[in-house]
């Protein structure tokens, strides 16, 4: 029984000794960050970040009051009629060649035949 409560106590004050060791350890990355965010480098990522946000809201509220959309609208209503085009004339000279190749093995079975009748 004795071994027991004395491994018991033993755990017991490696417990403690562990929750004592992460208290610290959170206190020191707490003071940690609290120095950095009270550094002029923190300060000045700061404001760069500020900065770049304006930056970015201001052009996107530029955009939108630009007539680009409308142009890329346009663009994209051109490019796709131009594909309609493009499809509709490959089509065509598929069903030409399609014919021309089927004429060509007509005019073969053709002689194929003329050759066997000949003998």
């Amino acid at each position: 029984m004795e071994k027991r409560e004395d491994l018991g106590d033993k755990v017991k004050q490696m417990a403690n000794r562990a929750e004592k060791l992460i208290d610290e350890g959170f206190d020191k990355a707490k003071d940690s960050f609290e120095k950095a965010k009270g550094s002029e480098t923190y300060s000045k990522i700061s404001g760069l970040m500020s900065e770049v946000g304006e930056y970015v809201d201001k052009k996107i509220v530029e955009l939108k009051e630009s007539d680009l959309p409308d142009q890329m609208e346009n663009f994209r209503k051109k490019a796709e009629a131009r594909s309609e085009t493009i499809v509709d004339q490959a089509k065509a000279y598929g069903n030409l060649i399609a014919g021309d190749i089927e004429e060509a093995i007509g005019n073969v079975k053709d002689k194929l035949k003329g050759k066997g009748k000949k003998k």
